[in-house]
This record gives structure tokens, sequence and C-alpha cells, in this order.
């Protein structure tokens, strides 16, 4: 069975991590290729030319090779590349950002747009380049061997892909082509797929010659107030596609009302690697980029049972030290790696009430280390992994306020539970069953 994907995206690793944990082999193949797949990705970028000699060591911001002259100013979510004055380059990092590794990096005209960016890989080398037209528009995007020279050269503005390949040139009229010649290169062509996307894993699967309907929709998208074109032709027998695999509990649900038949669809959430420790739900943990927290005084004076951790990857403003007067506020700034898994260990709620972007996956990282989560709408940065109850309007801090002062022991056991139901949490059984039934299905 192959699992083909565009991204190698959160949602999609959670589905292949799944995978792995019911033991169901699958040939994973990543469509686009960011330079950063897993060793154990396929994608026809890294199999033409990537180099499995070398280690995997990321290209750190510092560096890379500049003219005389040239210098780099750098902070912990992006740097920038400067001859004097002059803004000639930004370089973007791999995540997680704070380790700053060098995902891309954008050469500048003197007006500030880009002409070309240089993709970096997991070895730290240029590996592709993207150049643009004077509008910011993508013309070509060209990936190299380790010898640096063209092995693939896509097209943007006619969709034609070329590959060359021991001597021989091959053109490709779009990536749906490509993927199909490229599933027939590994001898994959005739394999049962599963995919995630309406988009090119989809039109790969209907390209494909096949005298039954064997491939597998794993949809982990929310669904609007009409099903989508590409899933009617599915729901309709017009496909590849025999059965529509739905991973979030919300969208089974719509599914449902828009009359989707129950025997061509079936719900499986993810199997988690769930930490086996259980926090302390009179710690309260708190990961920030900035001095903006809602509410925060208001919060730790009227929580007085509760001990507040707030860690941070950089500096911390004198606004945000002040708290460290409170006895039960405690402050990280700077915050290392160990202490960090020590106090997602440690907590057992998190508290999503700060403004600007969320650090270190922490939404998922509490979830994962059984934090119950509680926040602001106004805060909030995602909710797959919280609870529609344990999110509140800023104007009735009150009601948060409440629900910390409420947690023990046993409100939090209760709590948790729901909230690994809300995340639709799946087991390695769910998996077997699921694809037990498909596999009876097909025969």
């Amino acid at each position: 069975m192959i699992f083909l994907f565009e991204n190698y995206d959160v949602p999609t690793k959670d589905l292949y991590h799944s995978f792995r944990k019911a033991q169901i082999n699958v040939t994973p193949i990543a469509l686009n290729d960011d330079g950063f797949l897993d060793e154990d990705i396929l994608s026809p970028y890294n199999y033409y030319t990537r180099d499995t000699t070398k280690r995997r060591l990321p290209l750190y911001f510092n560096r890379v090779e500049l003219p005389e002259f040239f210098e780099i100013r750098a902070t912990a979510s992006m740097g920038e590349i400067y001859d004097g004055a002059n803004l000639r380059g930004r370089i973007f990092y791999a995540d997680p950002k704070n380790k700053r590794y060098i995902r891309i990096i954008d050469h500048l005209t003197p007006q500030g747009k880009a002409i070309a960016s240089d993709h970096y890989d997991v070895y730290g080398r240029r590996f592709a380049q993207t150049t643009f037209n004077k509008d910011g528009k993508k013309v070509t995007k060209t990936y190299y061997d380790i010898h640096d020279r063209e092995v693939i050269v896509e097209n943007f503005v006619t969709g034609d892909i070329i590959l060359n390949e021991q001597g021989r040139m091959y053109i490709y009229k779009n990536k749906v082509e490509f993927a199909n010649a490229f599933l027939k290169k590994l001898g994959l062509e005739n394999e049962v797929i599963f995919y995630n996307s309406l988009s090119i894993p989809f039109f790969v699967s209907e390209e494909r010659v096949a005298t039954q309907r064997k491939d597998v929709l794993f949809w982990q998208e929310e669904i609007g107030d009409r099903i989508p074109g590409n899933m009617q032709g599915i729901i309709d027998g017009e496909s590849n596609t025999c059965k529509i695999i739905v991973q979030s509990r919300s969208a089974y649900q719509k599914m449902q009302s828009l009359g989707v038949p129950e025997d061509l669809m079936a719900p499986l959430g993810f199997i988690y690697e769930m930490s086996e420790h259980q926090g302390d739900p009179r710690k309260a943990l708190i990961m920030t980029n900035s001095d903006q927290i809602e509410s925060l005084e208001k919060i730790v004076m009227n929580c007085p049972e509760t001990e507040f951790y707030i860690g941070a990857i950089t500096e911390m403003s004198s606004k945000l030290l002040n708290f460290g007067n409170y006895e039960n506020v405690h402050l990280y700034p700077n915050i290392k790696e160990h202490t960090v898994k020590k106090l997602f260990d440690e907590c057992g709620l998190y508290l999503d009430i700060n403004y600007a972007n969320e650090i270190l996956d922490a939404l998922r990282n509490a979830f994962l280390h059984n934090q119950v989560i509680l926040g602001f709408k106004e805060t909030l940065h995602g909710q797959t992994y919280s609870m529609n109850s344990h999110v509140y309007d800023k104007e009735h801090v009150e009601d948060l306020i409440t629900s910390i002062n409420e947690m023990d022991k046993k409100r939090y056991q209760i709590e948790l539970a729901n909230q690994k139901k809300q995340a639709n949490l799946a087991t390695i059984k769910d998996y077997r069953r699921v694809l037990d039934s498909l596999r009876k299905e097909s025969l």
C-alpha cells in the first residue's frame, strides 16, 4: 500500500505515525519536498537528488557563505542579510524556528522584491532554487543533485516538469503524470493508494487504470455546507476510491447530516504518542514570545493555590519580569530544552492566553503531555486539541479563573478524558478494525 500526500504537515505526520503504531505497512510518498522530510519519507525529488551518505545536519543561520562585507542580522524567528544599510536577503528557518536552521534564503532586488529563493535541506545543502518574475510570481523551481547539476525543473507557467536521468531527458505535462511515472519507476503502479487530499493525490489515483475501486481517502479537513466536487464523484461511484475515512469528529457528523452513505465512510482519529506522565492540576504552564498575556495579573491574583510557570525562548520584558514578584509565578526567560520538557511533564494545565505567535508547538505538546488546555477566544492558537467548553470570552475571565480553582485531581481526570475524546483519539485496535474492514470489502 502507498500513503500518498502533498505536504508532510502535522495531520499527515499524525496519520503516518498512526499507521506505523498500528503496524500497517505503507510506503510514504510526498509530492512536495521542503528538504526536511523524515528520513524514511520518499519523494520524487529526494529520490533523484539526495546524498544518503551524509549525516543529517542542517545549515545554521550564521554558516551561510556571504559576499565580502555582507552581514546577517537575526532574531529568534528569522534572519536578514545586509550589505551596509541595504537589505539584500531574508532567511527563513525550518521548524522548530528557535534552532535557527536555514530552510529558505530569499534574494532581493533593491526594491525588496524576491528574485530567487534558495532552498536548503536537512543535510545543509542548497538542493533547489525558485525563480520569480518581476511581478513576484514563481516561474521555475530547479532541483540539483549533490554535484550541483540540474536534475528536475518544474515550470510553474506551463506546468511541465523535466527530469534529467542518466543522460536522458523526460518531459511530463503536469505533476500528476510525473507522480504516476515515479510510482511506475518504483514498481508501485498497481498498489492501493491511501491519500489525504482531493488535489494532486486524488488525481494521481484517478489517472491510474484500475479494474477495482480500492483506493482510500483519509479526510482530514472540515466540511462546509456542501460536499466538495471531487468527493461527490467518490460518493456517486465515479472514482477509483472505495472508502472515505473521516478523521475529524465534527466533519464526520456534518457529512452524516449531508446524507453521505454510512457504508461509504468511517470515523477514525489518530493514535497519538501520549506521555505516560500526568501533571499536577495545581500547576499551570504558559509558553510565550511576548509579554502580551491576557488578564495575567487578575488570574494570578485570584488563583493563589495554583503555581504559574511562564517560559520564553528569548529574554523577557521588564513588564513580564515584574510578575516574578508574585510568590506563585515562576519565570523562565531563554528557557532551555530540558526545562521545557520538565515543565510539560509536571504541569497539569496549559493556559493558551498569550497573544502573538505560538512557540514550541505548545498546544500540541500540552495535549500530548496530558495537560488540560484552557484559553480565551481572542488568544486561541487553534482548537484541534482543546474543548469548546474550555475556551472563554476574555470579558468573562472569571469563568476561566473558576475553572482553574476547581481543577482538583478528580475534575482534572474527567476534563482530560473529555479532551482526548474531543480530539478523536484512536487506538491500535481502532486502526486494525477499520483496515481489516477495508481489506474484506476489496476482496
